[in-house]
């Protein structure tokens, strides 16, 4: 496979490095703003209720969480805390996480970051009209939060059982300020338990979560604990961050660059066309580019005159592209069609050829670089001819001469094999469609291209108003939890099984994992629970690609594996570069 040897040194260096890059090693300056290219507008900036990846990118720059990886090995590291947090594990099964605060924190009103300020952003996750928050799944077994009167800084987290995600979880939440998003103080009357109980009804509650839910407080009044501030949001143009003034950190030197602040502005600029982003980058107004189609970071590598002006760099953020699968659909709902399309998928082809190289096999919900991924799970063989008789076998024929199959139910009703595959028609996700497309008639299936913005069809996964779509999913540096994904409590609402896999035996299995607090000791689970995915093809395996970034060269730019691949905050400009342009 082409490249296979640099995409597999760079997998290992980046997987395990944090890199500064620079292909000169010239003194370096404080860069006045940066100027970042997203593909997508977020759905918005609130840690409790954002969906997409471009949120939490930009609400990392803005909120901060108790504990974060630090990018040089993935340790969790005190960040609004003091020192690393205790441990108890309880007689009967539960676990007590004991934290505490650093002194001397403050919110943009200098007012001081507290117990209190813990407690609301825990206890809003439960509160009645908030089921769409993400962090339910994670949060779920904390029963309770204490405090100590003797002691106005610390406090601790009770855990009903084990959980495997328990100190990433707890120590990775973003803490809110109560006196923005909780000013009359609603939650505080309220234990835990009872936000969790409470009829969801309840009018008082649901008039604080519309508030909560507001765009005021999702693209406006955003006030955080990070070292930027959001200074504006014009739609489908940009967002913009400015470095705050009087900072809390700054008094506190701490080794993770999640606390870094050198650009004093950072500008998102939101341009989902590839070509004009490209374009911008090349007459000086955008500094990152990143999620680059492969042959457009072919042509900055080969080019002469662009590979002098510009690097190219590789990330692997643990991201993974496959093709989700409704599982309930009236068509998709056969797992011989879904066995079929598997046999569709010409994986080699799509890394060489789309990917140029610059990618792995994909074939389990787990990473391949990540820890209990099953080695020795085999991709599924490219094999038209197999997918044809395998229809064949089950019923799903070519009645009519018209080079579609169909097959009739129990009630008479006769179903065509069109399969609508939606898309955001970027370049990547038309070949996707495109090449499926054109294998899938050799089987006798029609597969429909639709084309919607992102946030579309995301609203159409929720509601499982949907049959095929190429999705990118990122994971966590952190042991793999199945739950939010693939448990069928997370059908629906807040959820994110878009695929409605499930059964009452995987559903074991997955809480099994979940409840292990020594991830080696659920290396057994982990493999029968890829197995159990695996054989009922809910999802089509593509690839796990390397995640290409463009900058000029005299951008230093730091990379991570953790998404979305970069520290924007961390740029530094070279200081002959920052001279010249002054």
């Amino acid at each position: 496979m082409r490249n296979s040897f640099q995409s597999s040194l760079l997998l290992a260096i980046l997987l395990f490095g944090f890199l500064s890059c620079t292909t000169e090693d010239k003194e370096s300056a404080q860069v006045e703003s940066i100027r970042v290219r997203i593909q997508e507008e977020p759905d918005r900036l609130h840690p409790i209720l954002s969906k997409t990846g471009i949120s939490q990118q930009i609400e990392s720059r803005i909120f901060l969480p108790l504990m974060a990886p630090h990018p040089d090995n993935f340790s969790l590291q005190p960040i609004l805390i003091e020192k690393y947090p205790d441990i108890k594990e309880k007689e009967d099964g539960g676990m007590q996480i004991d934290f505490t605060l650093r002194n001397n924190l403050r919110w943009p009103d200098q007012s001081a970051i507290t117990v209190k300020d813990v407690d609301f952003t825990l206890k809003s996750i439960f509160a009645p009209g908030m089921e769409e928050s993400n962090l339910r799944a994670y949060f779920d077994g904390v029963d309770s939060i204490s405090f100590y009167p003797d002691d106005s800084l610390s406090f601790s987290f009770h855990l009903s059982q084990s959980y495997i995600l328990a100190l990433p979880a707890t120590g990775g939440l973003n803490i809110m300020p109560a006196y923005q998003y909780d000013p009359d103080n609603q939650l505080t009357n309220y234990t835990l338990q009872e936000l969790k109980s409470i009829d969801s009804s309840s009018a008082g509650l649901n008039m604080w979560s519309e508030k909560m839910k507001s765009p005021a407080l999702s693209r406006t009044k955003i006030h955080g604990s990070g070292p930027y501030a959001l200074e504006s949001w014009e739609t489908g143009r940009f967002i913009h961050l400015k470095k705050k003034k009087n900072w809390w950190g700054e008094d506190h030197p701490i080794d993770n660059p999640i606390l870094t602040a050198h650009p004093k502005d950072i500008y998102y600029q939101i341009i989902p066309d590839e070509s004009t982003a490209i374009q911008l980058l090349k007459s000086g107004q955008l500094d990152i580019i990143s999620d680059l189609s492969p042959l457009q970071v072919k042509e900055f590598i080969e080019t002469e005159a662009l590979a002098q002006e510009f690097n190219v760099h590789f990330s692997n953020v643990l991201n993974q592209y496959v093709i989700l699968l409704n599982t309930k659909d009236k068509v998709l709902q056969d797992r011989s069609v879904r066995r079929a399309l598997a046999h569709l998928i010409d994986v080699d082809q799509f890394i060489e050829e789309v990917l140029q190289g610059y990618g792995s096999l994909a074939r389990s919900p787990i990473h391949p670089a990540k820890p209990f991924f099953d080695s020795t799970i085999q991709a599924t063989p490219f094999n038209p001819q197999k997918a044809a008789d395998i229809l064949e076998e089950n019923g799903w024929l070519d009645l009519e001469n018209s080079g579609v199959r169909e097959k009739r139910d129990a009630q008479g009703t006769s179903h065509s094999l069109k399969i609508e595959l939606l898309i955001t028609g970027s370049s990547l996700s038309q070949s996707i469609a495109l090449k499926l497309q054109e294998t899938a008639a050799q089987a006798g299936i029609q597969i429909e291209i639709s084309t919607l913005s992102f946030r579309n069809i995301l609203q159409k996964m929720k509601s499982g108003d949907f049959q095929m779509t190429p999705l990118s999913i990122r994971s966590s540096p952190f042991p793999y939890d199945p739950y939010q994904t693939w448990h069928t409590n997370n059908i629906g609402g807040a959820g994110s099984n878009y695929t409605r896999f499930g059964s009452d035996s995987s559903d074991a299995v997955i809480e099994r994992i979940r409840n292990h607090l020594d991830p080696s000791k659920a290396r057994p689970d982990y493999e029968k629970f890829q197995n159990l995915v695996n054989q009922d093809y809910p999802v089509l395996y593509l690839a796990a690609p390397l995640q290409p970034l463009v900058t000029p060269r005299n951008i230093k730019l730091p990379l991570t594996a953790m998404k979305p691949g970069y520290f924007e905050n961390a740029v530094e400009i070279s200081a002959d570069d920052l001279q010249k342009n002054n």
